[in-house]
């Protein structure tokens, strides 16, 4: 299991932001000390991961209206957009790439978007030279081309790209949908069960929610159900708070909790099955506690029932709290 850390950068971690700028500089901007001290005193978000406390990457997000930096990108934004927090580049080390990190960030910068009010986050992706890598997983947190700009004398593209930032009642109403989904792909609740919790919320909602409305027109047919919940949530996923999923699974786990044998595997098989596939996206599948619930499929052969029934009140108690 690894250890992540994401802080501030210190003057003392220069070198290897300036290392790591310097081998990725095919696609970014070079980056001095100079540079870095400007960032250090203007930048929103200054950022640095470590993994097991080795530096993994970092990140630079700006606010709109900083008159002083004179990049093309950003000011194209400043021209369009009245408030936004644009990141500046992100860059991980290739031995850290496929874990997740990258999304790590950018939930820092959706987050610190959601508490100053913004909801635009923007980014400039080279498309000529293609960074075909970066494009996909702009598209993935739910970026949208919203321009195109040349720069350095004509001789690279970029996309501009920009996501709209949930507030936290889409953000709540988007975990809940996400728990429907998941819940009802591994077979944790029955598609009775589930119409039922949907209408509730419907009705919370005052019938004035399009998606809510549109998964009210399908409960006759659970297939379409789970089209229509993967087809709105594809791009949402990256600015959802997954302890707050986690703990809507658990506490319906809990609710299904039995010491008998049979139950018991029905049960841990059904959460096995959400780690597997469905809960989390690969930012989280290094971390406690979902490492400890990966680990019951060690006990399917039930001489290690009393660990299993340990590992899952566990569970339920970590995601109360």
């Amino acid at each position: 299991m690894n250890d992540y850390l994401i802080k501030r950068i210190e003057p003392r971690e220069y070198d290897f932001i300036l290392d790591l700028n310097k081998a990725n500089e095919e696609l970014l901007l070079p980056l001095d000390r100079e540079k870095l001290d400007f960032f250090s005193q203007n930048a929103e978000l200054f950022l640095i991961v470590y993994v097991d406390g080795i530096p993994a990457g970092f990140l630079i997000a700006l606010r709109d209206g900083l008159e002083e930096y004179d990049i093309a990108c950003y000011k194209w934004f400043c021209e369009r957009y009245s408030k936004f927090l644009y990141v500046d580049r992100v860059v991980i080390d290739e031995k850290f790439r496929n874990r997740g990190l990258a999304w790590r960030l950018y939930r820092s910068v959706f987050d610190r978007a959601r508490e100053l009010g913004i909801d635009t986050v923007a980014a400039a992706v080279t498309s000529m030279p293609y960074n075909g890598e970066s494009m996909v997983f702009h598209k993935g947190m739910g970026f949208n081309e919203v321009g195109v700009l040349l720069v350095r004398g004509g001789t690279v593209r970029a996309s501009q790209l920009a996501a709209s930032v949930q507030t936290p009642e889409e953000q709540r109403l988007n975990e809940k949908l996400y728990f429907f989904y998941i819940s009802l792909s591994s077979g944790l609740i029955s598609f009775e069960a589930y119409c039922e919790q949907l209408n509730d919320l419907f009705l919370a909602h005052d019938g004035q929610n399009d998606i809510l409305l549109e998964l009210q027109l399908r409960t006759s047919d659970p297939k379409a159900t789970a089209a229509a919940l993967a087809a709105y949530l594809h791009d949402k996923t990256a600015q959802l708070d997954f302890d707050n999923v986690g703990s809507l699974l658990f506490a319906e786990a809990e609710k299904q909790f039995s010491e008998d044998t049979d139950e018991l595997m029905d049960l841990s098989h059904k959460m096995y099955n959400i780690y597997r596939c469905h809960l989390l996206p690969s930012a989280f599948l290094y971390d406690e506690p979902l490492v400890n619930l990966a680990s019951i499929d060690d006990y399917w052969d039930w001489d290690g029932k009393d660990e299993c029934i340990a590992q899952l009140k566990y569970l339920f108690n970590y995601y109360k709290n």
